[in-house]
Formats: structure tokens, sequence, C-alpha cells
């Protein structure tokens, strides 16, 4: 899960005052059945791989949105606006104690390896009009978030891409592996 924390709340050891106030994740990841689903080199594919999990994570210019990079899924991004959590129906999910929304989904990235590494950074490029990552097959990946269609698949490195970094101002982008 992509955990929100207010970090002026003071945590009191129990787990609802831990200072999380919003949970993100994925609704076909909430499914017990595939809590521990093995994944391919192929995103989203089931087969024998590592468990899904968060591998990159970042909030948009203005916070409004959240963008998370899951490892053997897809790149998503979650509607952050509403500052603090109130169940209403559709869409959340409890883990436990935790109440987690899979309902703010507002976008989707797909055509790029993420499961050799734990640590693939995302990022938002151009004031949030393009999504960035790394892939497993050394390419640099980069979407335009209106209409998801990935533009570019740049060779950045000869095995793993893992950090990507927009320079502040000028158009250009540094990659490792």
């Amino acid at each position: 899960f992509a955990r929100v924390c207010d970090m002026r709340k003071t945590p009191s050891g129990s787990v609802r005052d831990n200072g999380v106030v919003r949970a993100y994740t994925c609704s076909h990841l909430l499914d017990p059945m595939l809590s521990k689903r093995q994944f391919t080199l192929r995103a989203g594919q089931p087969g024998f791989g590592s468990d899904v999990g968060i591998s990159g994570l970042t909030w948009s210019k203005g916070g409004e949105m959240l963008l998370v990079n899951f490892r053997g899924d897809d790149v998503y991004i979650f509607d952050a606006r509403q500052s603090s959590y109130r169940p209403t129906g559709g869409g959340h999910h409890f883990d436990g104690d935790e109440c987690v929304d899979s309902a703010r989904i507002v976008k989707s990235f797909a055509g790029r390896q993420n499961v050799e590494t734990c640590a693939k950074e995302v990022r938002f490029l151009y004031d949030d009009q393009y999504v960035a990552t790394g892939s497993d097959c050394g390419m640099l990946c980069i979407w335009d978030v209106k209409t998801t269609k990935m533009l570019r698949r740049l060779p950045a490195d000869r095995c793993v891409v893992n950090c990507v970094a927009p320079h502040p101002t000028l158009p250009l982008l540094v990659s490792s592996g």
C-alpha cells in the first residue's frame, strides 16, 4: 500500500493513531487469493517472479496526484486531493484496522518490466505532463499523462534502470541502473 502520513500527528502506539490519513492500492491487488501473487517479467501476467509491491512513488507538482510504481504490475496515478479518509462505500476496503482506497485511480501506464529490483523510481516530468520510469530491460520509459500512451523507450543502461531524475529547469533526464 501507499500510505499517506500526517507528520503533525504524534504516534501513540495504536494502529489507528499512527498518522496514516489515507492508504492507496489497486483493487485487483486486494483479493486475498492474489495477495502473494507472483509475476513474470511481463507486468500483469501471473507466473513466477517476485511479490507485488511498491517500488517507487512521488507527488505531482501541486500535490493533487500520487504517482505509484508497482513492482510486478503497472504504474498508476491516484487522485490525492482529499486530505483525510472518510469511508463512503465503493472502492474502500479494510486491511486489518487500516482503511484502503482503491477507487481513486485516475490513470495507468503499462508496457515496461518491473520485477528485477525492489526500488525503481517513477517521476512526473515537465509540469506533470509526462511520466517516466525505468525498466528491467535497461530502457527509460516515458508516457503522456493525458493519453497514457508510451511516447519513448530510450536505451539507458545495459541491464536495469532504477533511478530517474528530471533536471529542474532544462529538458534533461538523468538515469542510472
